[in-house]
């Protein structure tokens, strides 16, 4: 029995979400938040298949946002999603060695609308 990979985004917006994922940190396919974020996002693209990615990497810079730096994510990038989109990445904490088992990061985020934190642990 063969796992079959499952996914809302439409096919011919994967490979470019997910090139421009690796740029930016996010994986359009984390979370079902985030494949909502995407294929709503994707919906309001009138344009042609070979203008998409240009539209999308447009798009997106704008959305996801950082104070400072983007997240060095230990594990796949887990970016947290409100219903209006992703979450404003704040911060990193480094755990000081010995704490964890392995090396371990918490991630904060917060929602400029709604004013919600979200703080993710990753443990490597």
């Amino acid at each position: 029995m063969t796992d079959q990979f499952s996914t809302k985004i439409p096919e011919n917006a994967l490979t470019p979400l997910l090139e421009i994922g690796a740029q930016i940190g996010f994986d359009p396919t984390s979370s079902t938040e985030a494949e909502d974020f995407f294929v709503d996002l994707i919906r309001q693209f009138t344009g042609a298949d070979d203008n998409l990615k240009d539209w999308l990497q447009k798009q997106l810079a704008d959305r996801f946002k950082c104070v400072d730096t983007k997240p060095d994510w230990i594990q796949n990038p887990s970016w947290p999603f409100t219903p209006t989109g992703p979450m404003m990445f704040m911060g990193q904490i480094n755990v000081p060695p010995g704490l964890f088992h392995d090396e371990a990061s918490f991630y904060v985020f917060y929602d400029l609308q709604s004013g919600a934190t979200r703080t993710l642990l990753q443990v490597a």
